[in-house]
């Protein structure tokens, strides 16, 4: 168990970890790639206000855009200019940058005016295109190096991430022992404590159970004594329970599995529900696949077959149905076991194997107390299965796949 939750422990840490970093290191470079494209458009905005060319002079600037304008500006903004007169080209303007020629800017101006996008990315070029009645004009910034730069703060800042997560992954796994150490040993000491005190509480209930027994012999039935070996009879099937299920958990092998006809298991212990269906006027259906044989712990499997038929026929409204049937899978089986519960709400679903959990507390006048699911959920992860319920309408549906 030390084992399995220290692995649950690591994978929660390195799954939290990935998303905060993840989150942290996209919004770096999403702002840094916004910042690249927002510089850009601003350079554009003043070349295509100052008539295609970049002001040698600040004052030459529009005072409403936000650009840091040095001496270096103009010759650190490698950009050019065409423009179209009724979709053919007018003029171009290539003085500014030596990696494109006339034919290719045409081009790029071209394909630009067919898209009829104003701003955009061709290649690693921003540009702006404006119109002016007749007359569009295109300007295009080379932002090779800005988008380099963002390319390459991606990357480190990635590698770095992966370091950081790697990192904290190795120092994790030394310490991860002594953090859920105190855990496991709590949990160990609540195991043992079960266990023992439910072998300590059987003596009493059987001798409560047998000196009712006397008691009854003597003086002959009564409300009272009844009432005592009920209660003690259901004492000692929570006890019977509580040690069973802790014995489940405190074993780290796996019981002697075996191959058994899992048909002929579940018709016999359908069967034996047939006196208590009848006192409340319940129907059982089934639909049993024949011949079927499974590989597992036969004992465990009929006592899960119990717990599951008790707790559709206990909960059933009465002169209603429970369905039950098998069916083969490619690998393994699938048991089905349906009955009417009206007033079972969705949470109520959603805890049904959580131990000690009752949906209504009167319910334990029934003779539970939220502990029989919680076993059958044990016996089901002992063999490596699932075991799921749903509601339709006001059908409850419990599915074991082994």
């Amino acid at each position: 168990m030390l084992k399995k939750l220290k692995i649950k422990f690591l994978i929660a840490t390195i799954i939290t970890l990935i998303i905060v970093i993840g989150v942290i290191v996209g919004t770096i470079n999403i702002l840094n790639y916004s910042s690249v494209i927002r510089d850009a458009d601003d350079i554009l905005a003043v070349i295509m206000d100052n008539s295609g060319k970049f002001p040698s002079k600040p004052g030459h600037i529009n005072p409403d855009f936000d650009i840091n304008f040095t001496p270096e500006s103009p010759f650190e903004s490698r950009y050019f200019t065409v423009g179209l007169v009724n979709g053919k080209i007018k003029s171009i303007d290539t003085a500014s940058i030596a990696a494109i020629d006339d034919e290719t800017a045409g081009k790029m101006a071209m394909s630009v005016q067919i898209t009829g996008i104003t701003r955009g990315f061709r290649g690693n070029y921003r540009y702006l295109m404006e119109k002016d009645g007749d007359k569009t004009n295109v300007i295009f910034l080379d932002c090779t190096k800005s988008l380099d730069s963002a390319h390459t703060f991606l990357i480190l800042s990635m590698f770095i991430s992966i370091m950081g997560i790697v990192a904290v992954f190795l120092i994790m796994w030394i310490i991860s022992d002594r953090i859920v150490k105190p855990i496991i040993d709590g949990h160990e000491k609540q195991k043992r404590f079960i266990t023992d005190a439910g072998h300590d509480i059987k003596t009493p209930i059987t001798i409560i159970d047998a000196d009712a027994e006397l008691l009854e012999m003597e003086i002959g039935e009564n409300e009272w004594l009844s009432d005592i070996r009920k209660q003690s009879s259901r004492l000692a099937s929570l006890t019977s329970d509580l040690i069973y299920l802790s014995r489940m958990e405190e074993s780290e092998s796996t019981p002697p599995h075996i191959d058994f006809p899992i048909s002929d298991v579940i018709e016999e212990v359908v069967g034996s529900f047939g006196a208590p269906a009848k006192t409340k006027s319940i129907t059982i259906n089934t639909s049993i696949a024949p011949a079927l044989f499974y590989r597992g712990d036969e004992d465990a499997v009929k006592k899960l077959i119990i717990l599951l038929m008790d707790n559709a026929i206990k909960y059933s409204p009465e002169g209603e149905t429970v369905k039950v049937s098998l069916k083969k899978l490619t690998r393994g089986v699938v048991i089905k076991i349906s009955n009417l519960a009206p007033n079972l709400t969705g949470e109520s679903v959603d805890h049904m194997f959580d131990r000690f959990y009752r949906s209504d507390p009167a319910r334990s006048s029934n003779g539970g107390f939220g502990i029989g699911l919680s076993v059958a959920s044990a016996i089901v992860s002992s063999h490596k299965g699932k075991i799921s319920a749903q509601k339709q309408g006001e059908l409850l549906i419990i599915e074991v796949i082994l």
